[in-house]
């Protein structure tokens, strides 16, 4: 299966097409496949204050900038 020239799998940090316009946030088990991490692992995020969330009508969300934000603020990998 191809992808559209410029998406990602998640969307977050790709540029978007004409088509398509991004989410402004994302579910907390979306936000774990687009960051790589388990839906557990954001819940322990938020908890200890490292992601910001909002609940909207009972759900947790966290927006599209603050995934951005993790990402980029991430210390590099180091080799073994």
């Amino acid at each position: 299966m191809s992808r559209a020239k410029g998406h990602d799998r998640s969307g977050v940090g790709a540029e978007p097409s004409d088509s398509h316009a991004f989410k402004l946030a994302y579910t907390v088990e979306e936000a774990g496949r687009a960051i790589g991490v388990s839906r557990s692992t954001v819940f322990d995020m938020i908890r200890m204050g490292e992601v910001s969330a909002k609940k909207l009508r009972g759900r947790t969300v966290i927006a599209r900038a603050e995934l951005q934000r993790i990402v980029s603020e991430a210390p590099d990998a180091r080799p073994p």
